[in-house]
C-alpha cells in the first residue's frame, strides 16, 4: 500500500485566500495584483487561477466566509444555547449567551475582513451589498424574529414593536463589534469586556420594550 496523503496544514486554496485577506486589508483591493498574492506564497499566477477565476472571485469568497461567520453557529455551539426564549428573562439570557458564543468565534481574520469591507464599499457594489446584507440587515432580521417568537409565546406585550426593538438590539451588537475591532487595531490596552455588552443589551431590551 502507498503512503497516505498528508492532510495537515492549510490547502493551497486556503493559503491563497488567507494571503489575499492580508493584502486586501493592508493595501486595498484595487492596489493588490494577482502576482503579488501568489509571489508572497512562492506560487505562480496559474496556481491561483486553478482555484479562483480571479480577484473578484477571491473577494466573493472572503465575503462568503464573513457571512457564514455571522449567520451560522457550529452544531456543538447550537446545542449549548438555551431553547428559544418564551419570556423577557429568558430573552435576556438567550441574547447574552448568544453574544458570548458569537464573539468567542472571532479570529485574527475578522478585523481584516471588516477593514476590507469598510474600504471597498465605496467603489465595489459587492462590498456595499455585503455591508448592507450581513452587517445591517441580517442582525436586525434575526433579533426581530426572536422577539416575535417571544411575543407569540405571550412573553412580550402585544404593543411591543418587534421590528424597532430588533434594530435597537442589532445596533448594540454592531457597536460592540466595531469598538472591539477598533480597540484591537489601535492596540488599546484594555479592550471592552463582555460585561459591557451584557449591560448594554439589558438596557436596550428593557428600554425598547417599555417604549
Amino acid at each position: 500500500m502507498g503512503r497516505p496523503k498528508k492532510t495537515d496544514g492549510p490547502s493551497t486554496k486556503e493559503k491563497i485566500l488567507s494571503r489575499a485577506i492580508e493584502l486586501f486589508a493592508a493595501k486595498g483591493y484595487d492596489a493588490v495584483s494577482v502576482r503579488e498574492i501568489t509571489r508572497g506564497l512562492g506560487l505562480n499566477e496559474a496556481s491561483l487561477y486553478n482555484h479562483y477565476a480571479g480577484k473578484e472571485e477571491l473577494l466573493t469568497a472572503i465575503f462568503r466566509r464573513f457571512d457564514e461567520h455571522l449567520s451560522r453557529l457550529p452544531p456543538e455551539e447550537l446545542e449549548r444555547l438555551e431553547p428559544p426564549p418564551r419570556d423577557l428573562e429568558g430573552l435576556l439570557r438567550y441574547l447574552k449567551q448568544g453574544g458570548r458564543a458569537f464573539f468567542a468565534r472571532q479570529s485574527s481574520e475578522t478585523p481584516l475582513i471588516w477593514r476590507i469591507l469598510m474600504m471597498s464599499q465605496y467603489s465595489h457594489p459587492l462590498a456595499r451589498d455585503q455591508v448592507k446584507s450581513a452587517i445591517l440587515d441580517l442582525p436586525q432580521r434575526h433579533f426581530s424574529g426572536v422577539l416575535r417568537g417571544v411575543q407569540e409565546a405571550g412573553g412580550l406585550p402585544a404593543s411591543c414593536d418587534c421590528e424597532s426593538a430588533g434594530r435597537v438590539i442589532a445596533a448594540v451588537y454592531i457597536e460592540y463589534s466595531m469598538r472591539s475591532i477598533l480597540d484591537a487595531a489601535w492596540g488599546e490596552p484594555e479592550p471592552r469586556g463582555l460585561e459591557d455588552l451584557d449591560r448594554d443589551l439589558e438596557l436596550a431590551v428593557r428600554g425598547a420594550i417599555a417604549s
